[in-house]
């Protein structure tokens, strides 16, 4: 039985432009179990660090200059409906570190540059009829 307070680490793999693989191990914690809005809910936080899989690099072009990953963080929560058995909402804070080369002042010369991005996301899951009423205001707007 789960109980707040109890934590636990989990671990996966991300693709991204930037890395092939990203692997995230999560540090969890449950924050909160009980009603709201006539839901049962169980409100999760976690933070996670954020390193190459191996050594393959990929390479995106950023701002015309070739960019990889290098390292980074996340943290954000995440709420799991309990009727449902499934997550329902999340908002996440994430820190990703590239590394790249661009070209030098010089012909044929290259200088190492480095970048930080910082991005904020939530996301929440529909009902059907949420989603049919997302739909008819659209239409009446």
């Amino acid at each position: 039985r789960v109980r707040v307070g109890d934590e636990w680490t989990a671990t996966t793999i991300q693709p991204s432009i930037y890395q092939p693989n990203i692997l995230r191990e999560y540090r969890c914690k449950v924050e909160f179990i009980g009603e709201r809005d006539g839901v049962q809910i169980a409100e999760i936080s976690y933070r996670a660090k954020m390193q190459k899989s191996d050594d393959r690099q990929s390479k995106a072009r950023m701002f015309g200059m070739l960019m990889s990953f290098k390292d980074g963080h996340a943290e954000g929560t995440a709420t799991f409906d309990v009727k449902r058995g499934e997550f329902v909402a999340q908002s996440e804070d994430v820190v990703m570190n590239l590394v790249g080369v661009a070209d030098g002042k010089k012909p044929g010369t290259t200088v190492d540059v480095s970048s930080r991005i910082k991005t904020t996301h939530s996301m929440s899951v529909v009902t059907e009829s949420q989603r049919r009423e997302q739909r008819q205001a659209a239409d009446r707007d």
